[in-house]
């Protein structure tokens, strides 16, 4: 009988949960109008069957228990957050309807409680976005930049609450911040984008070069390999998104119909920064290995990058669900190191 935390019970429960949450989704979004909404339900869809595995494997797990906790909660919190901004954003589509672009109101009076509404959930939403990637990555210089915009937004908002009815006052304001949000933003898309690039493919060529010397273990040597191109290709598609929202935010005031796809891929980017974490913490939690140092074949050190390989060696019959035990490469050399050492005496 399958222990709660093995891979053959998640991996279950992915593939069930998984179909519900996409068929959920699929309906889900069906009932929105906004584009954006539309792609953020979808995508929590997604999500949904890759949270539960992940928390399913890391509670259910008899080792590292203080660990796993803190990896529950990691990702826990960064769900809560996805889940929050979607229902966010469905609460500013349904109260932005009447609003005019720009903040726009007409010197209406039964709109400008919409935009008021409408500016706190911008302050909301952007402050639930700068705490998912201080979880996602805790890269805290260009974190500043998001907490900027969240500073931004809260000074618009505060210039709407404050300031008299008169459409061509609060006008002033509005595009005196907007700018500086916007270029913030610009700033913080840009960063991200650069950080994210290099940090991922760093990571991936350590493993790579890592590992070359050991192509005669070639099972093993591919699992590595098989780590280095997802961290690559997710690190690559998220910096994308990232990409394009900057782009977006630069150029949508020139080419209007660019609003949709703006907010469409600000919908994925949101999504993304809480499911690429959540996987490779599911990897983790699904027998993998912590080992920090891995014996190289001629030295006594492999590298020294703490990350979680994907290694050969099964979960025990007790069920759990993150193995600690010595790598199979350090086994071997550790094993050549001793036959070594016993013949030279």
């Amino acid at each position: 009988m399958e222990a709660c935390g093995s891979p053959g019970h998640v991996a279950k429960y992915v593939i069930s949960a998984g179909t519900q949450s996409v068929l959920f989704a699929i309906a889900l979004q069906a009932t929105f109008t906004n584009s954006s909404t539309k792609i953020e339900a979808f995508s929590l869809g997604v999500y949904t069957p890759i949270f539960g595995a992940s928390l399913c494997a890391l509670l259910f797990s008899k080792s590292q228990k203080r660990l796993c906790f803190q990896l529950a909660v990691i990702t826990t919190a960064l769900y809560a957050l996805s889940a929050g901004q979607i229902a966010l954003t469905f609460w500013q589509s349904i109260i932005s309807t009447d609003l005019m672009p720009h903040g726009s109101y007409q010197d209406d009076a039964s709109m400008l409680s919409e935009v008021t509404r409408f500016y706190l959930g911008s302050c909301i939403g952007d402050t639930m976005t700068a705490c998912s990637n201080l979880l996602a990555d805790c890269l805290l210089p260009r974190e500043a930049c998001g907490f900027a915009v969240v500073a931004f937004d809260i000074e618009r908002y505060l210039a709407r609450l404050h300031s008299s009815a008169s459409q061509t006052e609060f006008q002033i304001a509005h595009d005196y911040l907007g700018e500086r949000r916007n270029a913030v933003a610009i700033a913080f898309f840009v960063s991200s984008f650069i950080t994210n690039l290099l940090m991922s493919s760093l990571v991936a060529h350590r493993i790579w070069s890592a590992t070359r010397r050991l192509a005669v273990i070639n099972r093993s040597r591919r699992n590595y390999m098989r780590l280095a191109s997802y961290i690559f290709e997710t690190g690559i598609l998220y910096s994308i998104t990232l990409l394009l929202c900057a782009i977006f935010l630069q150029t949508k005031d020139d080419v209007p119909w660019l609003t949709a796809p703006q907010n469409a891929t600000f919908g994925v980017s949101s999504q993304i920064v809480g499911i690429f974490p959540t996987i490779i913490i599911l990897l983790v939690a699904l027998g993998r290995t912590f080992d920090q140092t891995i014996d190289s074949v001629d030295s006594d050190q492999l590298t020294t990058v703490p990350v979680a390989c994907l290694s050969d060696t099964q979960p025990s019959d007790t069920g759990e669900g993150i193995i600690t035990a010595e790598s199979r490469f350090g086994s071997i050399t550790s094993g050549r190191s001793r036959m070594d050492n016993a013949k030279s005496r």
